[in-house]
Order: structure tokens, then sequence, then C-alpha cells
């Protein structure tokens, strides 16, 4: 009987994953994940250089943060602890040199909302976060809802932090710059410091409820971490019935997920110059594509969890039987 720890992996996560992996290795369970624990086969998801050292004879790390989250997962040396690195784009796996990837899990279901009170005009959900990575997009946000806000076209902000104390902010932006310059990166420091004294009068606060707060607007402005992966944030948005613009991964890849975006390149003027324009028909295309749930499901699916656990367990056995 095989046993599997994880760190890092949520529950129904890992749960789904050894189910896969019983149906080609046999019994399988999982165990204690404790730091004197061992097992056959350990799993983390994004690998904190401070944590213990792993607990598996097969070590397998998940890449699902981008290096403008956890630069220093990303160093050859963190690399080379793991016997198997499962990024979570195929870009990323490119990056990093695997020669394959898996998507993380994502629980998607349309909520149905009175469409009459999606009346406002654009939103942007993101806590307010600092890196020093040249490839961060965090910086890209804090100059497009500055320019957002002085378009006057309704546009609000929403999340955590964004009202922080500028003692705060500072220690937070010095953080990201030295966290960059310990991944032995040279830092971005205009990506780090930008805006430092803009105080984002169009922050209206934090919700609970993030779909509540979505089926309020026709656009939800998605913006990702780096432009490497697909988060949860572009689901988030069709989920809610908003039509994505969205700048991040190439999603041409995803031709079902592409007809429910407007891709727009990371470029503030850019983005501006379209919520300038009169996109009427565009958002009735896009709206109208997000409405019928059967026109993209085959390609949400892939982000399911048990295909995501399938695809997940597929590569660590192929890998696993190879190292035994």
């Amino acid at each position: 009987m095989l046993t599997v720890t994880s760190r890092g992996v949520p529950e129904a996560f890992i749960k789904s994953i050894v189910e896969s992996l019983n149906k080609h290795l046999g019994t399988v369970q999982i165990g204690s994940s404790k730091l004197a624990a061992k097992s056959d086969i350990h799993i983390e998801i994004d690998f904190d250089s401070s944590k213990s050292k792993l607990l598996g004879d097969f070590n397998v790390l998940i890449l699902a943060e981008p290096k403008t989250v956890i630069p220093s997962q990303y160093k050859k040396s963190v690399l080379n602890k793991f016997n198997l690195v499962i990024p979570i784009s195929k870009i990323r796996a490119n990056q990093v040199g695997c020669d394959d990837w898996a998507p993380i899990p994502y629980d998607f279901g349309i909520k149905n909302y009175n469409e009459d009170f999606r009346i406002e005009k654009v939103v942007m959900i993101n806590s307010a976060k600092f890196s020093a990575n040249k490839n961060s997009l965090y910086g890209l946000r804090r100059k497009v809802s500055k320019r957002l806000n002085n378009l006057n076209i309704g546009y609000k902000l929403i999340g955590d932090n964004w009202h922080m104390k500028k003692s705060k902010e500072l220690r937070e932006r010095i953080w990201a710059v030295r966290k960059e310059v310990g991944a032995g990166n040279f830092p971005d420091l205009e990506e780090a410091f930008s805006n430092f004294f803009y105080k984002y009068p169009e922050y209206c606060g934090r919700v609970d409820d993030k779909f509540a707060e979505l089926s309020k607007y026709k656009y939800a402005l998605v913006i990702e971490n780096e432009a490497d992966y697909i988060s949860e944030k572009l689901f988030d948005a069709i989920c809610a019935g908003c039509v994505p613009v969205y700048i991040g991964y190439d999603l041409s890849s995803f031709k079902k997920l592409s007809n429910c975006a407007i891709e727009i390149e990371p470029s503030v003027d850019k983005i501006i110059n379209f919520f300038k324009a009169d996109e009427t028909e565009l958002y009735k295309e896009k709206k109208d594509y997000i409405d019928n749930f059967q026109n993209y499901v085959t390609e949400i699916d892939i982000f399911s969890l048990e295909n995501s656990s399938n695809k997940i367990s597929k590569i660590i056995v192929e890998n696993y039987q190879i190292n035994r």
C-alpha cells in the first residue's frame, strides 16, 4: 500500500488526486502530513523554502502561484528538490522546462441573478498587492484603476487593503523587492513603487459575496497577477454573468473561453481606449455567448476537480513508475 502526503493542497483536491492514483497504482492512502511523517509520494502546492524538509520518497511540486507572487520557488535550487514539477499552464511549463502541465481546479457554476439589477458599468475585484518582478501586472492594475476613475464612467474598485496605512504599504513594497533579490532576480523598482502616493478614491471596500457584487456590473476588469496562467478571476466573472475585459494569459488555445472574454494587451492606453469607445455591440455579442452555458461547457470542464485530479495523477504515475 502506497502512502501519499500533501502540504498546501485543499482537502477535496488531495482526496480526488488519491482516488485517481488508486486506479493506476493499486491501493493508495492519505498519510499524516506532520513534520516527522514519511510517505511514498508527497505533493506540495507552492513551496515556501522556510518549510521543513520534504516528506516523500517521491516529491511533487504543483506550481500554482507565478513568479510575481512567489519568486523563490522558481529558483533552480528549489525546483531541483523535487522529483517532479507540475506547472498549471502550458506557458509556465515551457518556461521551467517541463513536459506537461495541469490546471488547478475551479468549482464552476453559473449563478442566476436578476439582470435588471446589472446597471453598473465596470468593477475590478482584487486585493492590493505588490511585486518587484518584471512580469508582474500589479502595477498595471494600479495605473488602470487611477485612469478609469478619471473617466467618470461608473467604475469601482473592490477588495482588501487599498486604503492601508502608507507606512504599512511601504513595508509591503520593500518586502516585494527583498523577495525578488532573495530569489536571485534583479528587482523592477518602478513596478514595486509605482502610484505610491495615489489614494484610490474609487475604492469601495471589500465584499463577502463577490458573485453578488459582480452581478451588478456589465464588465469585470480581470487583470491577472501575471500573464502566464488562467486564474479563478476569469471564471468568477463568467459565473456571475459579467463580460470579462481580460488582460493575462493568451486564450487562443481555449477558443470557447476566448469567445467569453474581451482580450486586451497589457497597455494602460488600450484598456482606457476600450472603455472610451462605444462597445455596445461587442458587449451584447459576448454577453449572449456567456448566457448560454452550453457554448463553452466543454472547455470549462477541463478545469473541473475531476479532470484536474486525473491529469495530475496521470503525470505523477508516469514519472513515479520511471523513478521507482
